[in-house]
């Protein structure tokens, strides 16, 4: 201890103006101050400005996905402007929504106001990055974003590219119905362009019987073929070409009163 004692003595005497001068010389990084979230008694993030709750949002969602593709998530996070307000875990294919049940109800009524953005996450699929864009208007994300009477609906890759659908000036449900009837039909036509042809054909065969027979019972064995092709064409749908055809249909939102944006690289 004395020899320290001494040796720090002898390096503050001789050498004092020399380490200051390393101290006064040494750049300070400055800290960006609004990029920090205050954390609230009820669990909310508040953030200065709602770029830095869109960083940490992407940050949280990159998480569910930096990691090897049977490992990967879907994580749900849901912002009101500056603030986070909930998130959830799901699984490779299913986040529950980050809302209470109190809060799913007062969301379902037709007062609501669309002021919440939810964001989530879409694992890969088939190569990195490579994965579907919101799921459909008929059960899905986009679904979500009319029941729950959202502002927005995202979904981000493990590129950190996003896929999303916001309601614009003009919507209305009932153009969100006729959208989501629209999406039935193209998806039905498109997809079967997707099946091999002998499937296809098939297909073209059962339909013309049974408008021919309506109102007849459909023969337990046309029952069971049916339900063969309508899994070939979710098989389809969920393909990267199924993707595609989604994508295409999406781009058409802005005659429904929302807006589609994507840079996802494999649509």
């Amino acid at each position: 201890m004395g020899l320290q004692k001494v040796a720090f003595n002898f390096m503050v005497e001789r050498g004092g103006k020399l380490v200051k001068s390393l101290l006064c010389s040494k750049p300070v990084k400055k800290l960006d101050v609004s990029s920090l979230g205050v954390c609230l008694s009820n669990g909310n993030i508040h953030f200065q400005t709602e770029q830095a709750a869109i960083n940490y949002i992407r940050h949280r969602l990159l998480d569910s996905l930096n990691r090897p593709m049977q490992q990967q998530f879907e994580r749900a996070i849901t912002k009101k402007g500056t603030r986070i307000l909930a998130e959830t875990n799901g699984t490779r294919t299913y986040s529950p929504p980050p809302f209470t049940s109190k809060e799913i109800s007062e969301r379902l009524n037709d007062n609501a106001i669309r002021d919440i953005e939810l964001w989530h996450s879409h694992p890969d699929f088939w190569g990195k990055g490579k994965t579907a864009p919101l799921s459909p208007p008929d059960g899905g994300d986009i679904a979500m974003l009319n029941e729950l009477h959202l502002k927005k609906m995202v979904a981000m890759n493990s590129k950190g590219e996003i896929n999303s659908m916001e309601v614009a000036q003009g919507y209305t449900p009932e153009k969100f119905k006729e959208f989501r009837q629209n999406f039935e039909n193209f998806m039905q036509t498109q997809i079967c362009k997707l099946l091999p042809e002998k499937a296809q054909r098939r297909m073209a065969e059962i339909e013309k019987y049974v408008i021919e027979n309506q109102g007849k019972e459909i023969p337990s064995a046309l029952k069971k073929e049916i339900d063969e092709l309508e899994q070939l064409c979710i098989k389809a749908q969920s393909s990267g070409e199924g993707a595609k055809l989604m994508h295409e249909y999406y781009k058409t939102a802005d005659k429904y009163g929302m807006k589609y944006y994507t840079d996802f690289s494999n649509l």
